[in-house]
């Protein structure tokens, strides 16, 4: 399989595990008027939503270059990264403004013993998918699979914290519902923004790779007298990098170009993740910038 393909397997599972949890969390969370449950419950719909999202985009960044886009699509699933996060977010503020309308309107909780086993099953289920998608994630440089595997792994934490709830209700502690899932809230939030910034980064074209470690590389390659004018931008697996090099005034087209393919190739051998490398090449000294 090719990497879209091997990105919607793992996006498809995903997908269908969230649903699965978030059914069995929203069923009994409405049955027993548990909040933090409900709350946890949206939260893994919210990841099955994603993953759709996922899928959209990844069929629309494998595409091939075109007249409309001459760079290749690779933005769309960056820009699904970045829905991933305001899922996040949305889902953040329908749990607080649930949890401070329970706190004022007293709303009570029932206990079931039965609330536990189904998130004792959500965590061991959430810990091993994120895993996997990180796994899956780091291996194709995917942003998608590395920020729903992000999100799938906070739900780990959210689950344990839903149990402390339960067992709060059962011993009477009834406010600890409503405030547990405002601490859930304000986590995502922090999930959001944090995901938030890495998609605008990659959007808003940001430095993406450190100059100087790109000039070293230059400066090994025979026959460059200087490099200068390096530019960066991109993520993981979608890095591009544009440069001028200077060579000596009497190098022949020929060798000029051996050169900068010399350069292409031990930048994407010693930096992971550049997709394309564009190189300008010079006599030295400049005659445009002796003027």
């Amino acid at each position: 399989m090719n990497r879209a393909s091997e990105i919607k397997k793992v996006l498809t599972i995903a997908l269908l595990l969230n649903i699965g949890v978030s059914s069995l969390k929203l069923i009994y969370g409405f049955m027993t008027s548990t909040l933090s449950m409900i709350a946890d419950g949206f939260h893994s719909l919210a990841d099955a939503a994603s993953s759709v999202l996922g899928l959209v985009a990844i069929h629309f960044s494998d595409k091939p270059s075109d007249d409309d886009h001459h760079y290749g699509h690779f933005k769309y699933e960056t820009m699904a990264a970045l829905g991933i996060a305001i899922f996040i977010g949305i889902t953040s503020w329908e749990i607080l403004k649930h949890a401070i309308h329970k706190l004022i309107s007293h709303e009570t909780a029932l206990f079931h013993y039965s609330g536990i086993p189904i998130m004792i099953i959500g965590m061991i289920i959430n810990l091993v998918l994120s895993r996997y998608e990180a796994k899956k994630g780091k291996k194709f440089k995917s942003l998608v699979l590395e920020a729903d595997a992000y999100h799938t792994a906070s739900d780990f934490w959210v689950s344990l914290s839903v149990i402390i709830s339960i067992l709060c209700i059962k011993f009477g502690i009834l406010w600890a519902d409503p405030i547990v899932s405002i601490l859930i809230a304000i986590y995502f939030a922090r999930v959001a923004i944090k995901v938030s910034k890495e998609t605008f980064m990659a959007l808003s074209d940001a430095a993406y790779i450190d100059i100087s470690r790109v000039q070293r590389i230059i400066e090994k390659v025979p026959g460059v007298i200087s490099g200068h004018h390096i530019r960066t931008r991109g993520k993981p697996g979608q890095a591009f990098i544009d440069l001028h090099i200077q060579v000596s005034p009497d190098t022949d087209t020929y060798t000029s170009h051996k050169i900068a393919h010399e350069i292409e190739e031990h930048i994407k051998d010693e930096i992971t993740g550049v997709h394309d490398v564009l190189i300008h090449t010079e006599p030295y000294p400049d005659p445009d910038d002796v003027a």
